[in-house]
């Protein structure tokens, strides 16, 4: 009798098995659907900018120009121009929705031609990003990773910048995921109007790194908190083109440190171009050998300083005296913050597109959006 009901059972499990089969293989289907949607999309913008991309480079305000017209949001990924119909990305913070799935994505677009869709998931209370790259193999778009992970922070601050952090494990350069990916991302969605945007650039030569000639008081008076000889390099690079480094060094190295011995008057000549202050004020605030007339400047690596935190330019204010006050918060993907402190520099402007600096004042530091 057992024997009978087993036979039984697994007379009906034979029956009801091609049903079973065809519920899988359709829910199945529909995730791949899904999970397809998103390459779909991103593979069919690539495709619709073919035109205005070649030789692995890419005409990106045009590209902006026409994503705007069809209404996608895109921005480039160095930032360097406004991001386009970013009020569909605001509407989904605005979303007060969290029981049911919401998806918002916009293309980044690439300096080589390609872009990555970013894709922003939110369900049951979770939030999720996902991360498709589309690049050009033997001149068609192709997908060339697909990656999604938890989010840890997900903002729109006040001033708006979008920023996000993904839990990535395992995040090196040896990973299976394409390498190590920075887990936080910032991008501006309002634009900067065009003054702000312009000194911005400018500073953004310079940053912060070493030189303290943003990051402390000081006045054209008393250099004493900037480290001059810091600061040469990072000039050196502004008015050359060229990194300081190993490789590059037109002046003899001092022993076995990795200090460059630069003659006493292209060192100050070159500050002199920058700083509004006299050659005896150069003088007696760096580090000046009298013997051999020279400064000792530390050398870079082959790529030079990093570039966080980065000064943005919020405010301009010109004066009278021909001097120009810029008011300007520290950007830094590392703190995960679009103001890491805030800095009044002021700028003698000398009517032939330069400028010399004058004085900083330090206003702010919070850490905080």
């Amino acid at each position: 009798m057992k024997r009978i009901i087993q036979q039984i059972r697994l007379f009906l499990y034979l029956l009801l098995l091609p049903g079973l089969l065809c519920g899988c293989a359709a829910r199945q289907g529909r995730e791949e659907a899904a999970t397809d949607k998103f390459q779909q999309q991103a593979l069919a913008v690539a495709e619709s900018c073919r035109d205005l991309c070649a030789e692995d480079s890419c005409d990106i305000p045009a590209i902006l120009a026409r994503l705007d017209e069809k209404g996608i949001p895109a921005v480039d990924v160095a930032g360097r121009f406004p991001f386009v119909n970013a009020e569909q990305v605001k509407a989904f913070f605005t979303s007060n929705s969290s029981d049911e799935e919401t998806a918002i994505d916009f293309v980044r677009i690439c300096q080589d031609g390609g872009l990555i869709d970013t894709v922003m998931i939110r369900v049951d209370g979770e939030e999720r990003c996902r991360m498709i790259r589309v690049a050009w193999l033997d001149e068609k778009p192709a997908v060339t990773y697909d990656l999604e992970y938890p989010l840890t922070r997900l903002e729109l601050t006040d001033k708006g910048y979008l920023i996000f952090t993904c839990d990535i494990p395992d995040n090196t350069a040896e990973s299976d995921h394409d390498g190590y990916i920075e887990p936080t991302t910032m991008i501006r969605m309002e634009p900067l109007d065009e003054p702000c945007r312009a000194w911005t650039e400018t500073l953004a030569a310079l940053g912060y790194r070493g030189h303290e000639l943003f990051s402390e008081d000081w006045t054209a008076g008393d250099l004493s908190a900037v480290k001059l000889n810091d600061l040469f390099p990072v000039l050196y690079r502004a008015e050359t083109g060229k990194t300081l480094s190993y490789y590059d060094n037109p002046w003899p190295m001092e022993g076995q440190r990795d200090i460059t011995l630069v003659p006493a008057d292209i060192f100050e000549d070159l500050l002199l171009r920058y700083l509004d202050v006299t050659r005896d004020v150069v003088r007696s605030a760096a580090d000046y050998d009298a013997e051999p007339d020279v400064y000792p400047v530390p050398i870079q690596g082959l790529h030079g300083p990093g570039e966080n935190p980065v000064p943005e330019v919020t405010a301009v204010r010109y004066k009278e005296d021909g001097t120009v006050t810029l008011t300007v918060d520290a950007v830094t993907v590392e703190q995960a913050t679009d103001r890491a402190f805030t800095h009044l520099l002021t700028l003698r402007l000398c009517g032939d597109g330069r400028y010399r600096f004058v004085s900083n004042e330090m206003l702010q530091q919070t850490g905080d959006t």
